[in-house]
């Protein structure tokens, strides 16, 4: 029972994520490596915490480019949370991310879109 339960609350906590963080990405590489290794980083840290999760990443298949997708109940706290681990990956510089605060299908969503670029 403890099992339904707590995947009952998983669930509830998930959905109560409605503002994001998308990072798109050039990426280039010959191994996927890189992108797995920051995949785990960010989902460690968000376990951590109650801030948000990581939900995956897309890449082209020629792995020319991609997407990074992170929820979270404030997209101006989770990308500070997450920040510092995105900086780690200089192949992210350059990348286009998007602050979004509230869910696709509302009618006004607030978006902020800034490149990441190493200081």
């Amino acid at each position: 029972m403890r099992c339904i339960s707590e995947l009952i609350n998983f669930v509830a906590m998930r959905t109560s994520f409605t503002h994001s963080v998308i990072i798109e990405f050039s990426y280039g590489m010959e191994s996927i490596n890189p992108l797995h290794h920051l995949a785990d980083r960010l989902t460690y840290l968000l376990d951590q915490t109650d801030i948000g999760y990581y939900d995956g990443h897309e890449i082209a298949m020629d792995d020319s480019d991609g997407a990074l997708f992170l929820y979270g109940r404030n997209a101006e706290q989770l990308y500070k949370l997450v920040e510092p681990v995105l900086f780690e990956a200089d192949w992210l510089d350059g990348a286009l991310v998007t602050l979004r605060f509230g869910l696709e299908n509302e009618e006004v969503v607030k978006k902020i879109d800034f490149v990441l670029e190493a200081t």
